[in-house]
């Protein structure tokens, strides 16, 4: 099965997942997407300069993330494939300590229907380990991810990209129109971080980023 990768401005790119092509990503780089995500990650408090500087990591994540406790997101569902299902469900929350940089820190979880803990069928509420088939790109139905120095929270944009190899989510509510609530739970996860096209680990910086908890939030605003 080939490496994911992320759909294009219009949502158009094709592609042939369960074929052996590239899949691709919930969300785009667009102007509207970033909007919505800074517009999300607005309410929360940075913290000062050095003190987000003297705890980052070769990623430029901070070593511990810790809990995160809740934080708003932005929900966006889009197809596999141009028009038809199956769909992809992401949701991209900024942290706190990060969120009013002009480039932040993102904790961004997208569900694939017919991949991984969902290869029976759509998308499910439920409590999922990171394990198996989650551990890569090409086949999770879970992928949690830790976006670093990103300015809209998208995998296009992101200096540096960290996928986990372990932890929890538990998917609270999922929902395909828009205006419903996508409400996704991260516990006790790690990271490494890996090539922005192929997605395999690079191997070259100590960045598993602990992330003990986040609570992400968010209605979706796009929908196909």
């Amino acid at each position: 099965m080939g490496s994911r990768w992320w759909l294009s401005v219009s949502l158009l790119a094709a592609c042939s997942a369960r074929l052996g092509g590239p899949r691709p990503s919930a969300t785009s780089p667009d102007a509207g997407a970033g909007a919505q995500l800074a517009d999300a990650a607005a309410g929360d408090a940075a913290l000062p300069d050095a003190v987000q500087v003297a705890r980052d990591n070769a990623c430029g994540v901070a070593e511990m993330q810790g809990d995160l406790g809740t934080v708003s997101a932005t929900a966006i569902v889009a197809a596999q494939v141009p028009g038809q299902a199956p769909l992809i469900y992401s949701l991209s929350g900024a942290t706190p300590a990060t969120a009013k940089q002009p480039l932040a820190d993102w904790s961004y979880v997208e569900l694939w229907d017919g991949y991984g803990v969902f290869s029976a069928g759509t998308a499910q509420a439920g409590t999922f380990a990171i394990t198996g088939d989650e551990t890569a790109y090409s086949t999770c139905g879970v992928c949690l991810f830790t976006l670093a120095d990103d300015a809209d929270g998208t995998l296009a944009n992101a200096a540096h990209l960290l996928f986990a190899t372990s932890g929890t989510v538990i998917v609270h509510s999922v929902g395909a129109t828009v205006g419903a609530p996508l409400e996704i739970e991260v516990q006790d996860a790690t990271f490494d971080e890996v090539d922005p096209t192929t997605f395999a680990s690079l191997g070259v910086n100590s960045c598993p980023s602990p992330l003990q908890h986040v609570d992400l939030t968010g209605t979706v605003t796009t929908a196909p």
